[in-house]
């Protein structure tokens, strides 16, 4: 893919910092992406987000959902400042983790917020970026206008969301769960509010065909 830019993660040992000082309820998941059965898919819907990036420079960049930070990294090989917002009320493992693997830390702003009110002003950043949150939303319009927002115009949306369709809801059911309950929003309605809500530019999807297992966005803010 033109423009691609390989992933950078953080290492098994430095991501330990993060899911030591987390709690497992935030953490859980992060493990997968070392795991030698399932990592190759939770590092390829990341590649997946990457790639929507492209190999562009950004003054500032905002994660929407940083979670555990493992994207923080990556995303400071294109961007001058990255900031990160979720419902954490502390980021000290975050920060552990981050400062095992020598990131400059001036360059990275980590804060408590909600996708709905987002403690940033206006036309802020440069670009945003948001991995597996979209889905938790039965409409996922609010968050997205509120992300338009901070974002300047003509500024880039790299997002990613899992796909809904009977191989995926098998799999979540073998797992104890129903898709429907921890999912609500399904790709195509995740797909339809972008387009109501930014100019898409591209959309991938993994694998590809007719039963994809994750979708990958880039979409535009309006100048």
């Amino acid at each position: 893919m033109a423009g691609r830019r390989a992933l950078i993660l953080p290492s098994r040992t430095a991501i330990a910092q993060s899911i030591d000082n987390g709690t497992s309820e935030d953490y859980h998941l992060v493990r997968l992406y070392y795991s030698w059965y399932s990592g190759w898919f939770y590092r390829n819907r990341l590649q997946m987000v990457a790639d929507m990036l492209g190999d562009a420079r950004y003054q500032r960049v905002l994660e929407v959902g940083v979670g555990s930070g493992i994207f923080v990294k990556h995303m400071l090989g294109q961007a001058e400042q990255v900031a990160g917002i979720d419902i954490h009320e502390s980021y000290n493992g975050v920060t552990a983790m981050l400062k095992q693997e020598q990131v400059d830390l001036s360059r990275v702003e980590l804060k408590q917020g909600s996708i709905f009110d987002i403690p940033y002003a206006d036309n802020t950043f440069d670009a945003a970026v948001c991995i597996s949150v979209l889905e938790h939303f039965e409409d996922p319009r609010p968050a997205l206008t509120e992300m338009r927002r901070v974002v300047k115009p003509g500024g880039i949306f790299a997002l990613g969301f899992p796909a809904r369709n009977n191989i995926t809801n098998a799999l979540f059911g073998a797992l104890g769960y129903r898709s429907h309950d921890i999912h609500p929003a399904s790709h195509e309605t995740i797909l339809a509010a972008i387009r109501d809500t930014l100019t898409v530019e591209a959309v991938k999807q993994f694998p590809p065909g007719p039963v994809p297992m994750y979708v990958a966005c880039k979409a535009r803010k309006p100048s």
